[in-house]
């Protein structure tokens, strides 16, 4: 998917790759962060956000939840981490980092609400009145009120399948009423998502629906909730510098770059952005199959959009894997000599995989300057130094 756009706009990358495969220093189902360009990416972001008055939550999913780089993140001035998940959130606490939002993806299990509230994230999303209860009675026993975000939804949005929740305008006053009650927690924004999706017919990033959706529940909310003065109206999916103008027009306060990092969204992929694409797969040639080589998988993910792969100085195609096999290998056409680096740049759920995460700097300094900083599991774990 990406592959093309790193051949042209990140070779030292490539080249970097190649090197700790060929060293030894990586194997393969290893992805390769270029920490450089992934930070000048997010700085680029960040400052455009400002400008707009946007503020940032970063994500670390696609990254394998990777500590280092959180860390340069929240160094950088992003407000927090957005946890998608409750194992996301250990991971990130573990390491002592910031917790921005918690519980967009996937609630929190009522046996970590302590452990989450002790955090003080700056802002929790329910998607039952029943998970704002286990919050509030937690927060109590604090002595403190959580800030809590309402998923929002109609029949007319786009949900992901395994993603449905979420409240309809049609319910919101029953639904404060109750909340209301609730001592522990106070009502601070609205969400939903998708906002934003690149559309290949118009060669652009566009509003969802949903973005529209979390428009009229921000009017809603001014006219008939008294504690609206300072909502968060958190707008995720596909944030990068060309959605932030999106974003701000449509009146919203926060958003989540993720893939905006890497410079690997869908509009990466088919147009030059200012963001970089940041990382690359590193596999190598397994055995042989007919016509094809077979090359060590681990990285698969279904809507990665993998079609190429650079091996042995040349573009080839990568064969569609079935999603219901595991993938212990990816084929590739044409036969090269077992043992040959294979290069691939797809669309990335590292957190999903069995993938390792390597980590450099300094591959766009002078000769012999890169270093290898770490290696990670896809959960954020560190393998080696």
């Amino acid at each position: 998917m990406f592959l093309g756009k790193v051949r042209a706009r990140n070779p030292k990358l490539l080249d970097k790759a190649l090197e700790l495969h060929a060293s030894g220093q990586i194997r393969p189902d290893t992805w390769v962060i270029d920490l450089d360009s992934l930070l000048s990416n997010a700085s680029s972001i960040l400052n455009e956000a400002r400008k707009y008055g946007v503020e940032l939550y970063y994500m670390t999913k696609q990254f394998g939840r990777n500590p280092l780089i959180a860390r340069k993140l929240q160094d950088l001035g992003y407000a927090g981490a957005v946890a998608v998940d409750h194992k996301e959130a250990s991971v990130l606490l573990k390491n002592g980092l910031r917790l921005g939002h918690v519980g967009h993806l996937a609630q929190i299990p009522a046996a970590d609400v302590p452990k989450i509230v002790a955090a003080r994230p700056e802002i929790v999303t329910v998607y039952s009145y029943e998970k704002a209860e286990h919050l509030s009675a937690e927060t109590l026993k604090a002595g403190r009120v959580q800030p809590i975000m309402l998923r929002m939804w109609d029949e007319k949005n786009p949900v992901f399948l395994g993603q449905e929740a979420g409240y309809s305008l049609t319910q919101l006053q029953a639904l404060l009423w109750r909340l209301d009650a609730l001592k522990g927690v106070r009502v601070a924004g609205v969400t939903a998502f998708p906002c934003f999706v690149f559309d290949p017919d118009v060669g652009d990033i566009v509003p969802t629906k949903n973005a529209e959706l979390l428009g009229r529940a921000k009017e809603w909310l001014k006219r008939n909730w008294a504690d609206s003065s300072s909502l968060q109206i958190n707008m995720p999916s596909a944030t990068c510098l060309r959605t932030l103008p999106l974003i701000a027009e449509r009146g919203g306060t926060h958003a989540e770059p993720g893939h905006g990092l890497t410079g690997t969204t869908p509009l990466h992929a088919a147009t030059d952005q200012p963001e970089v694409p940041a990382m690359v797969y590193v596999t190598e040639v397994s055995h042989h199959w007919k016509r094809s080589s077979m090359v060590y998988g681990g990285g698969f993910y279904r809507r990665g959009h993998l079609r190429n792969a650079f091996v042995a100085g040349k573009a080839t195609m990568v064969y569609p894997l079935d999603p219901l096999t595991i993938d212990y290998h990816f084929e590739i056409d044409g036969q090269f000599p077992v043992g040959t680096p294979v290069l691939m740049a797809f669309r990335a759920q590292a957190f999903v995989t069995r993938s390792d995460i390597a980590v450099v700097r300094g591959i766009h300094a002078k000769k012999g300057k890169s270093k290898l900083l770490g290696i990670f599991d896809p959960l954020g774990g560190k393998i080696a130094s």
